[in-house]
């Protein structure tokens, strides 16, 4: 793979919470004026959703083994709970692994099952993606597997940015209100 000495020395430094950073699709812009096409190719296989598809080898198929096995774990979580089996639902790769063997996804799933409320487990899901992804990162400066993971966190940034609490408590006493405003509303035409 060939350097990108000026693409990645220009990019802003991102954390977890960063507030301001560019889009995903910013980012996939700018990459198509410094990048050849197949390289292109591989940073817009590097979704937060991949693909089911066989796995390419470095980094991607890291973050894909990685996401396959937690989601495959948290599968298990939650079967039980719905009352369904999770052999159904479950998601192997080329070779029939689910992947939850690796990187520690069991524990981290039921940690994250444990939490009172959604937005906690999610929080604490896409802290351990991130702990991965710098964990990832090591030792490439100028690749463009460095390239890669700043997409993936950047799409990680980006899907944080759509869990917005007040709305989520305006929503929620919104529909809560309608609820008891429906039933109400049914008791008054009874009686």
């Amino acid at each position: 793979m060939s350097q990108h000495y000026f693409l990645v020395a220009s990019l802003p430094d991102i954390t977890y919470d960063s507030r301001d950073a560019m889009t995903p699709a910013d980012f996939l812009s700018l990459c198509e004026t410094q990048l050849p096409a197949d390289e292109m190719m591989l940073l817009r296989a590097a979704t937060i959703d991949g693909p089911e598809e066989d796995d390419p080898s470095g980094i991607v198929g890291k973050w894909r083994r990685f996401e396959r096995g937690l989601r495959n774990a948290l599968v298990r979580q939650r079967a039980p709970q719905q009352n369904v089996e999770s052999g159904k639902f479950i998601r192997r790769d080329a070779r029939e692994d689910d992947n939850t063997a690796d990187y520690g996804v069991i524990e981290l799933a039921r940690s994250a099952f444990a939490h009172e409320t959604p937005l906690g487990s999610e929080d604490e899901l896409n802290h351990a993606r991130w702990a991965l992804l710098d964990s990832l990162e090591s030792g490439f400066f100028f690749e463009l597997e460095r390239v890669i993971i700043y997409y993936i966190k950047l799409q990680i940034i980006e899907r944080r940015s759509f869990f917005k609490r007040d709305l989520g408590e305006e929503q929620f006493h919104a529909v809560t209100e309608k609820i008891m405003s429906d039933y109400y509303e049914s008791e008054r035409e009874q009686n």
